[in-house]
């Protein structure tokens, strides 16, 4: 006969029990507060980079081409969220906070690297350098991982880890596509979804393994935060790479609209709607890291955590700033007023003028109403007279003897004007 489960027994499953939800919860409003913290400062980027880019070209007498704006966009949000989570574990924080920080910091540097030093290719590009960094945090997470191996848990986490890290080098998921394409018809992103499947057979491990991963909530909550996290981040990171094939249009058409819409600020502003494919393949490249570094994370606290001395899990638990600032926590409102009242200045200082809003001081050759989306490369010569690179439209335009036309090409020898 099977034993007859004790009323303590049932007690203390339901404390895991309601372990879990709390986790849960307390994952689902600091990731909604996440998301939202990044779109606003997206949106204050937006606002403000074109006249610290302007800037920047007129000192150092270049055009910055897309790729460098787009990772001047993308560094300027990691140093944002950087500097806004220090001054928050500042204010509120624990020691595990700035434990967290201090890898973010170390990601942050790593990223900086790349987006410098790499000259060779794009960052949406599977060659691009930053696969090394988030190879690196794999490996790192790996490794802690692996500190536990008697623990069948985290022996299979270290062990996923280090294929996703193998995965990240060797392109083995896109192998795999590719074998799986040549005896099935596959759609073009079907490698995608494959990197889906194997999130979603982590998930099913995990769930597989309920008693480990109890132990793991009630013993480690702000780790299984921290990993959640991870998880979050990661099918985000998937999503952006998926999606581009289907709102692509979508996101060209707000282009148009923003820079042809007088009443608007966003003119040139948000310049990486001009190519939406290549920023959302960026960003889902960058946000593929700090999932890697969210999972190195996770196995740092939990073993700081779980750890058998009571002093390493009381530190973890210690306020994160000392005597010597608490004259930064008094004055925090007015630190806070002070950076409105900047990003006020810098918004309400002026908006860049295009040619394409009527009233700034040019001639209006052609807009969207005429077919051109985003004038790259413009060529003048007086027996061509203007010719206009029609960037994400795949085709050229001319204008002579004020005559706005498309050049033909019924051959196709224009495949990409840029």
């Amino acid at each position: 006969m099977g034993s007859i489960p004790t009323p303590g027994a049932n007690k203390l499953e339901l404390y895991v029990v309601q372990d879990m939800i709390s986790v849960l919860v307390a994952f689902a409003k600091r990731y909604a507060v996440f998301i939202a913290c990044g779109i606003v400062a997206f949106i204050g980027i937006a606002a403000i980079s074109p006249h610290i880019l302007d800037f920047l070209e007129f000192r150092l007498n270049i055009a910055l081409p897309y790729e460098a704006v787009m990772r001047l966009t993308l560094l300027a949000l990691y140093a944002v969220f950087l500097a806004g989570g220090l001054w928050w574990i500042i204010v509120h924080g624990r020691r595990k906070h700035l434990l967290m920080w201090m890898i973010f910091a170390l990601s942050f540097v790593a990223f900086f690297g790349v987006a410098f030093l790499d000259q060779t290719h794009r960052l949406m590009e599977e060659f691009s350098w930053i696969r090394y960094t988030t190879t690196l945090f794999l490996v790192l997470a790996s490794a802690t991982a692996f500190l536990k191996w008697r623990n069948l848990l985290w022996f299979l986490f270290g062990a996923g880890f280090f294929y996703a890290a193998a995965d990240e080098v060797f392109e083995l998921h896109e192998k795999l596509g590719n074998a799986l394409g040549t005896v099935i018809s596959l759609p073009p992103n079907a490698t995608d979804y494959i990197t889906v499947l194997y999130a979603l057979a982590g998930i099913a491990v995990v769930l597989s393994l309920t008693k480990s991963a109890r132990e793991w909530v009630s013993d480690a909550p702000f780790s299984v935060t921290i990993l959640l996290f991870g998880v979050a981040t990661y099918f985000l990171s998937t999503v952006f790479d998926t999606i581009d094939f289907f709102i692509l249009g979508r996101l060209r058409d707000a282009g148009v609209f923003f820079a042809t819409h007088a009443g608007s600020y966003f003119t040139d502003v948000i310049y990486t709607l001009w190519a939406p494919r290549n920023f959302l393949n960026g960003l889902e490249e960058l946000l593929e890291q700090v999932a890697a570094t969210l999972f190195f994370a996770t196995f740092v606290c939990a073993l700081l955590e779980q750890s058998v001395q009571p002093a390493h899990r009381a530190w973890m638990n210690l306020p994160a700033s000392g005597k010597r600032i608490e004259a930064i926590k008094r004055k925090k409102k007015s630190a806070l007023l002070f950076c409105i009242a900047i990003a006020a200045v810098a918004v309400i200082g002026g908006r860049p003028k295009v040619p394409q809003i009527p009233g700034a001081g040019e001639t209006i050759i052609a807009s969207a109403p005429q077919g051109l989306f985003h004038a790259d490369d413009v060529v003048y010569h007086p027996v061509w007279g203007v010719i206009v690179a029609n960037e994400g439209r795949g085709s050229l335009y001319q204008w002579k003897n004020n005559v706005w036309r498309q050049i033909p090409d019924s051959s196709h020898v224009i495949q990409n004007p840029d």
